[in-house]
């Protein structure tokens, strides 16, 4: 499977690494302009014929990913330790279930060729959780962890056209997903409404990564 590795390098890397980017490789632009800008102009920008041009929306994504991480870190460097370090779990935890979706995602779809640019959108969507967290702003997302666990058990895949190879990668992801998921309602129902539905709407994007027929 020629993603495996992929995956986790990227969501992990993409996670951790904002210094790898500079504002020349943004183009000029530095990160809180890249952020003020928003996700769709940015990829525009980035990917406009004299710059990245229209293939460069991994890089662009990528970008977009880091400057979120280093608004992270740099706001949470003011907050209490305590609180650094419940971000700094937070982070690690939407990573492990961004790692295990594309595990069980590739499996089922390995044909599929927008999953490098779906690993980076992932990445992505672990800091803005993260940020979600930081800086919580009122949410409008609807759904519980109950109906993110029954979609969960609606959706299980059908494993008989995977190696046994990937077969035992696939459902271990899969059982993965479902301890984070418990792990995630016990960690986060007693927070603030609009934290805890930041991260009811990442686990249900991640979920539909997994699952959706590609």
């Amino acid at each position: 499977m020629r993603f495996w590795g992929l995956a986790s390098v990227l969501v992990m890397s993409s996670v951790a690494s904002a210094q790898v980017l500079t504002d020349s490789d943004r183009f000029g632009k530095s990160v809180d302009q890249v952020l003020a800008m928003g996700r769709e102009a940015w990829t525009s920008f980035y990917c406009s014929n004299e710059r990245g041009g229209p293939n460069g929306r991994e890089q662009a994504e990528l970008a977009y990913c880091l400057a979120l991480h280093d608004r992270n870190e740099r706001v949470a460097a003011s907050r209490s330790p305590q609180e650094r370090l419940y971000y700094d779990n937070s982070r690690a935890l939407f990573a492990d279930m961004a790692k295990n979706s594309f595990l069980v995602g590739m499996a089922l779809y390995p044909r599929w060729e927008g999953w490098p640019l779906e690993i980076n959108r992932s990445s992505t969507a672990v800091n803005q959780a993260v940020w979600n967290l930081i800086r919580p702003s009122p949410a409008s997302h609807s759904k519980t962890f109950a109906e993110l666990r029954s979609y969960w058990q609606q959706s299980e895949p059908r494993w008989s056209t995977l190696s046994s190879t990937d077969l035992k990668l696939a459902q271990n992801g899969y059982a993965s997903l479902r301890g984070t998921l418990n792990l995630m309602e016990k960690r986060y129902r007693e927070r603030p409404r609009e934290e805890r539905l930041a991260v009811i709407s990442f686990a249900d994007e991640m979920l539909k990564m997994a699952l959706t027929k590609r």
